[in-house]
């Protein structure tokens, strides 16, 4: 064994090396085709949200943003690779030259006893294995490693398999699928868009080499394609089509959905049945999307007016409804996150979202990265904006017109007056898209998806916070002042890169800050940042706000004062 190999569990596994992916193509593929141009669509601020405009969360070591417009989606582009191998029901992708495309494996699970992948150190490996060779022929590849998630099948893989039956059944390309009936909406989809089944290559769980094998740059609800709404729409269309009741296929679109995550394990609303009982006064029905076909959920959502539900994946159902209907969307508090508005903007849908809470669940462990807390939330503030997107109902048709239109365009850079330390004069600040300046002090700000690029920086300051949050903060900073309070002391839970620190305490001129994160210290700019101010800033690593063992009673006791202190 050398460095590239290892063994796991009794198997030789190799490091997995990734190809360079550029503008001109990937090392190991030629591009053949541009499938669908690349776009930026707009993103409405939504109707509802009772947390800052742009709240954020975290995933997998990435931030992702509430932007103002849907992040720019790449051209969907089509590749051929000769003598490449598709790794078994892992999707994943390696080129002839033994490099891997790694948009492929972007969501392997190297965790399932299934899975030839394994990730040790930081860093994956794959099993070495026999290989099988396909027989010589055109292929496609049509699936990645979450055939068995409805959601992303419905955004990752519908646009490719609509292409893939508009132009290359025709010219002959046979269509690699994960194992079938198993990966039952691949199956349904086959069925809905007419894909001849006689040109499918089930993919065994091995390794296979294919002589000539193309494939599509990746796509998923935060990079989409324009075809997915044409996709969808051909679905809708399909279904309405096979219905055995066509006139009830197409009525008003007057239902009222709750989707309910009863039967899931993860992002459980812990107080469902009292909100269920409270939905169905205001003539909500209850659905388990798990327990119903895609053409019967395509028919369903055809029909309905409005949609509510936790974050999962029963809301890319969104797809289905028409336009102008509504969409509210119920969230922990670390699962904040753009997709479904971005996919409620593409249909043109009037969406809203509510942040809910997991601190009042005794038995929770509420981490930054934990995506799938059970949570609560205020059922009076639910049933209150509910009925208030109802009531606009008259205006659906205004609302859809509205809906495409663009944002007025802020200035590049604004300049502030605020006072930049505590017993200083007022000065002013800086704010653009890319930092926040205080005098001569810099803060790099969120933008897209620029976090990784600040990750290891020691030198500069960096807080994943967009030009939305510097305005919601400075519109909470006017109320107080409106009210003649000022803000005493900060508790600013999460450090990151530590940027959050110094700015909380320039804008509101607070006499303490402090700083608590799970993740162990330190962090070298908020700790330099501390020493020049050690009266003012305190930090604290590896505590859990949601264990009340975790702290001795006096660190405790300071850390609750700073929660309680809203101002003098």
């Amino acid at each position: 064994m050398n460095a590239a190999t290892r063994e796991i569990a009794g198997a030789t596994y190799k490091a997995v090396r990734f190809a360079e992916h550029g503008d001109e193509g990937i090392d190991g593929a030629t591009a053949v085709r541009e499938v669908w141009p690349g776009e930026t669509r707009s993103i409405p601020a939504p109707a509802i949200a009772n947390s800052l405009p742009y709240q954020f969360t975290w995933h997998g070591g990435s931030v992702y943003g509430m932007p103002e417009t849907f992040r720019h989606a790449l051209p969907l582009r089509m590749f051929t690779a000769r003598a490449a191998i598709v790794v078994g029901h892992d999707g994943a992708l390696e080129f002839e030259n033994g490099l891997f495309h790694q948009d492929s494996t972007a969501f392997l699970k190297p965790h399932v006893l299934s899975s030839f992948f394994r990730r040790q150190d930081d860093r994956l490996w794959v099993r070495s294995a026999p290989e099988a060779v396909a027989l010589p022929d055109k292929y496609f590849l049509g699936f990645n490693a979450e055939w068995r998630n409805y959601g992303h099948v419905l955004t990752d893989v519908l646009p490719i398999l609509y292409f893939y039956k508009s132009e290359l059944m025709r010219e002959g390309y046979k269509l690699v699928v994960p194992p079938l009936p198993e990966a039952g909406v691949h199956d349904q989809l086959i069925e809905l868009l007419e894909i001849d089944r006689e040109q499918l290559y089930a993919m065994p769980n091995d390794r296979v080499r294919f002589n000539d094998l193309s494939f599509t740059t990746a796509i998923s609800l935060w990079s989409q394609t324009g075809l997915l709404n044409i996709a969808a729409d051909a679905l809708i269309d399909r279904a309405l089509a096979r219905a055995d009741d066509r006139a009830q296929a197409r009525q008003p679109a007057e239902k009222l959905l709750y989707l309910s995550r009863q039967d899931a394990t993860t992002r459980r609303l812990l107080h469902e049945p009292g909100l269920i009982k409270r939905l169905e006064r205001l003539g909500f029905e209850v659905v388990l999307c798990s327990q119903l076909s895609l053409e019967e959920q395509i028919l369903l959502f055809q029909q309905a007016e409005m949609v509510v539900g936790p974050h999962g994946a029963a809301l890319v159902n969104l797809l289905f409804c028409r336009p102008g209907a509504r969409a509210l969307e119920l969230f922990p508090e670390y699962c904040v996150q753009p997709h479904y508005r971005g996919l409620a903007a593409w249909r043109k849908l009037q969406y809203g979202y509510l942040v809910g809470t997991s601190f009042e669940h005794e038995n929770s462990r509420v981490v930054q990265d934990s995506w799938g807390n059970d949570f609560v939330i205020d059922e009076d503030l639910v049933i209150e904006t509910v009925a208030g997107m109802l009531a606009s109902r008259s205006s659906a048709r205004a609302a859809t017109i509205n809906l495409g239109e663009q944002p007025e365009p802020r200035p590049a850079v604004r300049s502030i007056t605020t006072s930049v330390d505590a017993g200083s004069p007022p000065g002013e600040y800086l704010v653009s898209d890319e930092k926040i300046t205080f005098g001569n002090f810099d803060i790099h700000l969120l933008n897209g998806d620029n976090s990784r690029d600040f990750v290891d920086r020691d030198d500069v300051f960096f807080m994943a916070k967009n030009t939305a949050y510097i305005d919601g903060y400075q519109e909470l900073k006017d109320d107080f002042r409106s009210r003649s309070l000022a803000v005493r002391t900060i508790l600013e839970i999460g450090i990151f890169r530590g940027g959050s620190a110094p700015f909380l305490h320039r804008l509101f001129n607070a006499e303490r800050v402090v700083c608590v994160d799970r993740m162990p210290g330190p962090v070298i700019p908020l700790e330099n940042y501390r020493k020049q101010h050690p009266n003012v800033i305190t930090s604290r690593y590896g505590i859990n706000q949601a264990d009340r063992t975790a702290n001795e009673p006096d660190d405790r006791n300071r850390i609750f004062h700073a929660h309680r202190s809203r101002g003098r």
